[in-house]
This record gives C-alpha cells, structure tokens and sequence, in this order.
C-alpha cells in the first residue's frame, strides 16, 4: 500500500498573539535545551525591536487622512464663498465642500445599462438630481428623466446610441439642468447674456446708492 504523501506548500502564518503564545509554551516546556532558550531569547529580542520601529515609523510618517481636506473635483462647489476662497468650512472645518445625499435610491440610463454613482458626481450634480419632483422630458420627448416612486429611483433617457453620437451630447451638468428648466436655461451663450444683464443691473444698483 502506497504511503500518502505530505503536501508541502506555503508556510504556516502565525498572528502576533499566536506566535506570542507558542514562544510562551516553550518557555515553560519542560524539555527546552539552552540553546532552545537562547533562540527564544532572540526571537523575543527582534519581536521588541520591530514593534518599537513600527512605532517610532507611525508616529513619524505623515498620514495622508489625518490631515485631509475632502478637496477634490467633486466637492468644490463654484457659488459657494468658501470653497471659491479655499477656506475651511464653519460647520464641517473642511476646505471641500461636503455633498449632499442623493434623495434617490438609485439614478441609472436604463437604455444604456448604466448606473450614476454619488461619490462619483460632483456637489452641483448631486443637488440638480435632487431637484428632480416629477417626471419630465425635453427635446421634443428625446430627453426623458422618469421618477419610479416605488423603487425610489430616477432613470434618464437620453438618445444617442454609440460613443460617437456621446461625445456629440452636453455635459451632464447641462442635461440635468435643460431637462430641469429647459433648453435656454442650459444654453452657455444665454448664460452669459444673463450674466452680463445681471451684471449691469448690479452695476446701475450700486450707482445710485
């Protein structure tokens, strides 16, 4: 009858307190040499020292999170007067700005098998989601955002239907926000014609004063 064979592999791996607790038990075997001893004695010796390095290495390494700000491209908010300055915020001690929830339990493009993640949207993003009550459309029903009040999601439909007909579509800032207060609203060039209206309305205010 053949002998079973002893599978070799990877070494066995011990945690601290294990390996701790085997130095102990062969510290009270009765049957340890002085050599034995000698090599406990070492172990234990190179254990401390390793401990005291990790230590001293923790203690003097810069830790990335201790000391972050939450700056990122998705948490500088353009209206906000603190984010605009690079200064903490009051209520969160924070230079980023800190994003809402997301109301909804789930955005996605249902045509497109795509979902929309909320730590991957900026705060504007996140907010203009939120703005969502009902259902609307836009683009003579091309453009389409349906609330699901059972699944608590909102789905977006939009029509393009490969990468090259994508990279003809506005950003999703614009969609969200043409979709929200139509076309005009989502209009660069109308932006700054409003912008600079307003701009001189402030202007002529601040004259008369």
């Amino acid at each position: 009858m053949a002998k079973e064979q002893t599978e070799t592999g990877a070494p066995i791996a011990l945690t601290m307190d294990q390996f701790e607790k085997l130095l102990a038990t062969l510290q009270q075997s009765k049957s340890s040499s002085p050599e034995l001893e000698t090599a406990i004695a070492a172990i234990q010796a190179t254990v401390q020292a390793n401990d005291k390095l990790a230590t001293e290495v923790e203690r003097t390494v810069r830790k990335s999170n201790a000391t972050n700000q939450n700056i990122s491209l998705f948490t500088i908010k353009a209206d906000c007067e603190y984010c605009s300055a690079g200064l903490e915020h009051p209520d969160t001690k924070l230079i980023g700005h800190t994003q809402p929830k997301l109301k909804f339990d789930r955005v996605e493009f249902p045509d497109k098998g795509w979902r929309v993640w909320p730590d991957q949207c900026s705060v504007l993003e996140v907010e203009l989601l939120n703005s969502f009550t009902s259902s609307v459309s836009a683009r003579n029903g091309d453009w389409k955002a349906t609330i699901d009040p059972k699944a608590n999601s909102l789905l977006i439909t939009l029509p393009y239907r490969c990468i090259d007909e994508r990279t003809n579509m506005p950003a999703f800032v614009q969609v969200l926000v043409e979709l929200l207060r139509g076309r005009a609203a989502a209009d660069p060039v109308n932006l700054l014609e409003q912008v600079a209206i307003l701009q001189k309305q402030v202007a002529e205010l601040q004259a008369t004063r």
